[in-house]
């Protein structure tokens, strides 16, 4: 079983893993060749930064937890 740090230090890097995706994923969208990947890039950005974001959340959550 994870201790509470390594639960932190897991869920931390993957919201960090998200953000980058998200960001890689702006850029993308930017220099997309048509409509059709400049949608798909989008729709890719809000997937990562919704789950960087829960992630983000959860390692709040565990932080302020006692024990």
């Amino acid at each position: 079983m994870a201790t509470k740090q390594e639960l932190i230090d897991f869920y931390h890097s993957e919201c960090e893993r998200y953000f980058e995706a998200a960001q890689d994923g702006r850029v993308k969208a930017a220099n997309a060749a048509d409509e059709e990947d400049a949608h798909f890039y989008s729709k890719a950005i809000r997937e990562n930064a919704l789950i960087a974001s829960i992630c983000k959340q959860f390692v709040k959550n565990l932080e302020e937890m006692e024990g």
